[in-house]
């Protein structure tokens, strides 16, 4: 390579300084083999010189050759920009000018709250019970609201109607069978929240099936309370039901973000949140110091390819013409906007507008390879006037006082600069 001046390029581009000539060493005389060297000291004085000149020289060329081998070069680019009103829309969608993508993504969520509201309350305990038949192999209907009563005399009710199953014959003899019914207390107040116990059937007094139909149950009856006390309201599940859409579509949108294909933007208004409530426990009006409700979240996108969008503006507003496609510095800035959205058949017309800033790409590798098999500074800045992307262009030489561009393109960097 020749030597340089630090270049700087602009659009039109100047012409490197003039390389200055290279000093080549020239070898120094052989010295005359003697069978006899004489010893006179205007002699000795001449050899000695020689000597120290051919030791300077390999010296000095072997510093070269390091240097050369480790020098290298920085190419800062300001890349070419453009700006631009813009204000298009595009149809997207399948045969459409923009290509369609769908997505669709799930999560659920669970929240918990405090009741809020007290009023006095009158509930009756119930429970589960097994009922129980020994008296003969024949089924036996009760009706529903039938009577079951403890040994102290507390009534419970079926809540719906049953039948008993008839009892089985197991070698000649009746084994009882069963079925497990839910029951109600007959009166409100705790003193009905009873552990487990067995259960006559008053209806059946006097009968030959009385002691043949019996209940127990497994496990306490609960739920029974007179007084004032803590119960949920409609504003209660209102106020929650809010919270936990607003923050189901946070975890959703988050979830968004994460699955969103690289080069991939959401314009306003494609896409679309289906909240709905799975359950609420307790129920409204249910004495209960907390309540929860459980709900699911949809969330439907309908995805456009930024660089798709961006060339399609470039092509509209753009006035480079070759080189490779831009992209738009700002495009956060813009307003990209979907209308006529249809989720069923995956079409709308997305509309961007604002003020674009257009910046055209540099193919780095293709510049790499050019700029080194370039003949001199002429050569680099007919390279630099190739390239339309290419604003201005400024080279940094490494070490900085070696003015030798490099010749291998693993030796030139190029930076791109705002």
């Amino acid at each position: 390579g020749e030597a340089e001046e630090p270049a700087k390029i602009e659009r039109p581009l100047a012409a490197d300084q003039r390389a200055k000539p290279a000093v080549r060493l020239a070898s120094a005389p052989q010295r005359p083999r003697f069978a006899s060297r004489p010893s006179l000291p205007g002699v000795q004085r001449k050899y000695r010189m020689a000597a120290i000149g051919i030791v300077a020289g390999i010296v000095l060329a072997g510093g070269a050759f390091g240097i050369h081998s480790v020098s290298k070069a920085t190419v800062k680019i300001i890349p070419h920009t453009e700006s631009a009103n813009v204000d298009a829309a595009f149809s997207v969608g399948k045969g459409a000018e923009l290509a369609i993508e769908s997505m669709r993504i799930e999560e659920s969520m669970t929240a918990r709250a405090k009741a809020g509201g007290t009023q006095d309350i009158s509930e009756r305990a119930a429970g589960r019970i097994s009922i129980y038949t020994a008296y003969s192999a024949d089924a036996q209907p009760l009706v529903r609201r039938t009577r079951f009563q403890t040994a102290d005399g507390k009534v419970f009710r079926l809540k719906d109607a049953v039948t008993v199953p008839g009892a089985k014959t197991v070698s000649g003899k009746l084994e009882p069978s069963f079925v497990d019914a839910d029951v109600i207390a007959d009166e409100a107040g705790d003193t009905y929240n009873i552990g487990p116990v067995d259960f006559t059937i008053p209806g059946f007094k006097g009968t030959p099936k009385d002691g043949k139909f019996y209940g127990k149950s497994k496990a306490p009856m609960s739920g029974g309370f007179v007084g004032r006390a803590t119960v949920i309201r409609d504003e209660d599940v209102a106020a929650l039901r809010k919270t936990l859409e607003r923050d189901l579509k946070a975890k959703l949108d988050a979830k968004l973000a994460v699955q969103l294909p690289d080069g991939f933007i959401v314009p306003k208004n494609a896409s679309r949140y289906d909240i709905a409530v799975r359950s609420v426990e307790p129920a409204v009006g249910s004495r209960a110091d907390s309540f929860q409700i459980q709900a699911t979240g949809t969330l439907a996108v309908m995805p456009v390819g930024r660089a798709e969008l961006e060339r399609k503006l470039a092509a509209k507003y753009g006035k480079v013409s070759g080189g490779s496609d831009p992209s738009i510095r700002n495009f956060s800035e813009l307003a990209v906007v979907a209308d006529k959205v249809d989720f069923t058949k995956l079409s709308m017309t997305v509309s961007a507008k604002g003020n674009a800033t257009f910046v055209w790409a540099i193919p780095s590798v293709a510049l790499q390879q050019k700029l080194a098999s370039a003949q001199g500074s002429a050569g680099r800045t007919s390279v630099f006037m190739s390239f339309p992307q290419i604003q201005s262009a400024t080279v940094i030489y490494h070490p900085s006082w070696w003015r030798f561009f490099p010749a291998r393109a693993s030796k030139i960097t190029i930076e791109e600069e705002a």
